[in-house]
Formats: structure tokens, sequence, C-alpha cells
């Protein structure tokens, strides 16, 4: 139900599959935007957690760049977070 772009390796173009939550300071994704498969879109997470970048810019809402260590760490906390919602 969405597409991500990674552009040379410091950024991804998010559109509505994952974005930053400037209340929770945390990357965050959530069941309400998804309307396809909440098992898939835990799966196209994983999976986008294998590419490295610093800046997170989704479709709507507040772009981040934090370190590329710092942005996979964010990313495995919310897919952990996605599993257990």
């Amino acid at each position: 139900g969405s597409v991500c772009m990674h552009y040379r390796g410091r950024f991804l173009f998010s559109g509505d599959h994952v974005w930053w939550d400037p209340d929770g300071r945390r990357v965050h994704a959530s069941r309400n935007v998804c309307w396809y498969d909440w098992h898939r879109q835990i799966e196209s997470m994983a999976h986008l957690a294998e590419y490295r970048f610093e800046w997170l810019l989704p479709g709507h809402g507040t772009r981040v760049r934090l370190g590329a260590d710092a942005m996979a760490d964010e990313l495995a906390r919310c897919i952990a977070r996605m599993k257990r919602a």
C-alpha cells in the first residue's frame, strides 16, 4: 500500500509507511494507516532495516535526521513495537 525510496545511502522517502513521531520522539508506524496487511508491513519494515540511511522523509509529518546507527536502532525499536501491536 505504500512505496519507499532509498536514495544515495542517506535518505529514505517513506511515504505513509513509516514516519517520525515528534511527540514520542521516535520512528513510528500505525495500523490506522495500514489498510492492506499489517504483517506484510512488518515484513517490509524488516527489509527496510537492512538499509542504512540518516534521513527519514515521510509523505506527511516531520522529517528527521539521525546518525545511521541511531536510525537503525530506532527502526528496530519500531519493528518490535509493531510486532506487539
